[in-house]
């Protein structure tokens, strides 16, 4: 193995239905970035029921 290969950013795709997707705003803060019309990046996160 290379030592360049120890580094990644290659993750792997999600696999949710296209109606998991569509109920992330009800359930999750959902944040998207775009530049234009171009889908960047997004992100989701919760709260647990610790607060943290």
């Amino acid at each position: 193995m290379s030592r360049d290969s120890e580094y990644t950013l290659n993750i792997p795709a999600l696999h949710e239905t296209v109606d998991d997707v569509l109920g992330w705003p009800e359930s999750w803060e959902t944040l998207c970035l775009r530049r234009g019309q171009r889908l960047v990046g997004a992100g989701r996160g919760q709260t647990t029921r610790d607060g943290s």
